[in-house]
């Protein structure tokens, strides 16, 4: 059996929200799979009432730092609306991940710096910080943000402004669809890619004894993109079985497919 048949018949839960798991479907239906989106986290934009006083003083900015696709639309957005894009050019940017790399790319900007990986902890033990002197950062990032990067540049004595673009949420109808899938075993492998999707799911199931006894057993696959997103299920007590080396939904697909050609093998 070739591997672009593996994935038939497999229904895979698809937890991002609706636009990004657009691209995802493709993925898994181009290798015969069967995706079923059930977005668990929404966002949508906030105003700050730093907005003003930001936008008013931008070139005092000599970093600014990405973390996700999210914070670059939404930064996008702002400085778009008020005709102040080109800035970007102007600043140092620092990025984490290879997708935030490519969302930058796309508005026409590049990063100055990535860490080798996509953890918080990478950023901060290869950023440059020896170079920084009198600077200042803009963190622009959602409300659910960890504070690990903000942090590191405040022990350093590095001003950094952190800015709540967005809030995440669950999106209304996804807790009754996603236990209606569990109950009735719609599902053979779920897939999480931040640890607000993990949380929101937790939260959906937490009255649900049930699927909480099932997913412990081990009845569905788990798989989760990133170490910060496992390093979330595993302290809900979430099973992770695939957590891909490459951050993204492809690797993710390929370590799923080999996990299913050796049990057809096995078998």
């Amino acid at each position: 059996m070739g591997n672009e048949h593996l994935l038939q018949g497999l229904r895979i839960l698809l937890t991002r929200p609706s636009q990004s798991a657009a691209k995802d479907e493709q993925l898994i239906k181009r290798r015969n799979g069967v995706p079923i989106s059930i977005p668990l986290i929404q966002t949508s934009y906030v105003y700050s009432e730093l907005e003003n006083e930001i936008l008013q003083r931008l070139e005092q900015y000599d970093w600014i730092v990405f973390t996700s696709q999210n914070t670059v639309e939404y930064m996008m957005q702002v400085l778009e609306r008020y005709g102040r894009a080109e800035w970007l050019h102007q600043v140092n940017i620092a990025a984490i991940g290879q997708k935030t790399e490519e969302r930058l790319q796309e508005h026409g900007f590049t990063a100055s710096f990535m860490p080798s990986t996509f953890q918080a902890d990478e950023f901060v033990n290869e950023f440059p910080f020896h170079t920084l002197k009198a600077s200042s950062i803009l963190f622009p990032q959602g409300n659910l943000a960890r504070d690990i990067i903000s942090a590191s540049f405040r022990e350093r004595g590095i001003p950094c402004t952190k800015w709540i673009l967005y809030e995440t949420t669950m999106p209304s109808g996804s807790c009754e669809r996603l236990i209606n899938h569990l109950m009735h075993d719609k599902l053979d492998i779920l897939t999480f890619a931040s640890p607000s999707a993990v949380m929101n799911f937790m939260l959906a199931i937490q009255d649900q004894p049930y699927i909480k006894e099932q997913l412990t057993s081990g009845h569905w696959t788990v798989a989760c993109i990133g170490p910060t997103t496992k390093q979330a299920a595993l302290a809900y007590e979430l099973p992770v079985h695939i957590q891909p080396a490459v951050y993204t939904m492809s690797a993710m697909l390929e370590d799923i497919v080999s996990i299913y050609m050796k049990n057809v093998k096995e078998e």
